[in-house]
């Protein structure tokens, strides 16, 4: 695994749920192990949720672009696969315990740094960069997650969420045998689609997720580990 590499740990592909719960199983499989590989684990899990919720996004965007309004089967999946990125929740908790356990191990940064691989020689030098790479990580990741809403949770909600309301709503009035008029629902699910697309909000996630996407870098870089063992033990800690 070369390191600043998105998609090494797992599958991109997978649906939210599951990817969710593999950077949790992730999180805790790693505990225990060396300080180094500690600290590259917890960063490929929070490249790997940022990278997710974006994708997620831009794949339904796609997926409303494309729905046949009068088949009440792709309405349903479109409202599902909406309504589990919005209201389920599953990658911000693996974010989250991630950058905990990235703080976790600052002290044992600073305090065991001689006896840690890092790339810089100056290993003192290099464990101080390290925390205050840390600290500015930190503080990308905090704004990023202030947009989020208290009900959602997600990425360019401002825009997402009217899209999704309007997809539950289209798709009550087919279950009560409420007839819809397919070509101007279409029209204005178009145009709520060309709104989430064209949000200034997408814009300043890509740049946000640029930034942190280096600082994940800088941070992997730190240390002279160029691979994680497939299964860490326990009794590899420094």
């Amino acid at each position: 695994m070369e390191p600043g590499t998105i998609g090494t740990i797992v599958d991109v592909s997978l649906k939210l749920p599951e990817l969710g719960r593999k950077l949790l199983a992730l999180v805790d499989e790693v505990r225990g192990s060396r300080i180094e590989f500690m600290v590259l684990r917890y960063l490929q899990v929070v490249q790997q949720a940022i990278h997710a919720l974006g994708k997620e996004r831009q794949g339904m965007l796609s997926d409303a672009s494309g729905c046949i309004l009068r088949d009440p089967a792709q309405l349903e999946a479109l409202a599902t696969r909406m309504r589990v990125y919005l209201r389920e929740d599953n990658v911000r908790e693996p974010l989250n315990r991630a950058l905990a356990g990235l703080r976790a191990c600052l002290p044992d940064v600073e305090h065991a740094a001689q006896g840690l691989v890092f790339a810089k020689k100056d290993k003192q030098a290099a464990a101080q960069d390290f925390m205050y790479t840390l600290r500015d990580l930190e503080q990308e990741v905090r704004l990023l997650e202030s947009t989020f809403y208290p009900e959602f949770s997600g990425q360019g909600l401002g825009t997402l969420v009217p899209v999704f309301e309007f997809v539950e709503q289209l798709g009550r009035d087919l279950r009560r045998d409420q007839s819809i008029g397919v070509d101007t629902d279409q029209l204005q699910l178009q145009d709520l689609v060309k709104d989430a697309l064209q949000d200034p909000a997408q814009t300043a996630w890509m740049t946000k997720t640029a930034e942190i996407e280096v600082l994940i870098v800088k941070l992997m870089r730190a240390f002279a580990v160029k691979e994680m063992p497939s299964r860490p033990s326990p009794d590899a800690r420094q």
